[in-house]
């Protein structure tokens, strides 16, 4: 998959695999249940009665709850991508049987789990050299949940500024490579799977990778996030 798409996707049209997407997605699964950890093991709330709450006990207490919801969150991603990419080539005129382009689809996870690994490992270098961000919330108990997570969401962001690297700066850079790269594995996909010509694969590609971004920020994120 990361040496050459083209050549798997050619096999995959005759002979599908969903040993490999289950074991992708399976480690995606558990590395994100990490970073969310990370995260959250950094902050402490201090309420108005004294009462300390370990936002990373909290997590890992709910930690099954949690998993469900990103199994479903990308399950859900995976049969969305099917969906686009099995309109799309049939509209072009591909080729190819449904089975084995929702192994294909299946395989897309491959580069969200590099980009995953990589901006874990960014995380927790960065988060390795801050302190432990407290927070204090004289009247939490009269805040809604929605209220109290977007103060900590800002609360956050404003400590991250004060950190000795930029991250966000070097992780949008990494993210537009992994953003192209995506584009590249759609390519691969109509060409090499479905069969498509050079040309409409590309223009393929290009509507299918808008079209998965659009999905994720108006049907899974509002539901997952």
């Amino acid at each position: 998959m990361y040496v050459n798409p083209f050549k798997l996707f050619e096999e995959l049209s005759v002979t599908p695999d969903f040993l490999g997407p289950l074991i992708i997605i399976s480690l995606i699964i558990v590395i994100s249940l990490l970073e969310g950890y990370f995260w959250y093991s950094k902050v402490d709330i201090m309420c108005y009665n004294g009462t300390r709450i370990s936002l990373g006990s909290r997590y890992f207490s709910q930690i099954a709850t949690i998993a469900s919801l990103r199994i479903l969150g990308v399950v859900m991603r995976w049969f969305i991508a099917f969906g686009i990419f099995w309109i799309i080539s049939s509209l072009l005129k591909g080729q190819g049987e449904h089975s084995s382009l929702f192994s294909a689809t299946g395989y897309l996870f491959a580069v969200y789990l590099l980009h995953m690994t990589i901006d874990t490992l960014h995380l927790l270098l960065f988060m390795d050299s801050m302190p432990t961000l407290k927070v204090h919330m004289p009247y939490s108990i009269l805040l809604s949940e929605r209220l109290r997570e977007s103060l900590l969401s800002n609360m956050i962001s404003s400590w991250m500024k004060g950190g000795p690297w930029p991250l966000n700066t070097i992780r949008m850079y990494y993210a537009w490579f992994f953003s192209l790269w995506n584009i590249v594995v759609c390519f691969a996909i109509y060409l090499s799977e479905r069969k498509l010509s050079p040309l409409r694969a590309l223009v393929a590609s290009l509507a299918t990778y808008f079209l998965i971004m659009f999905a994720e920020i108006f049907l899974v994120q509002p539901l997952f996030i």
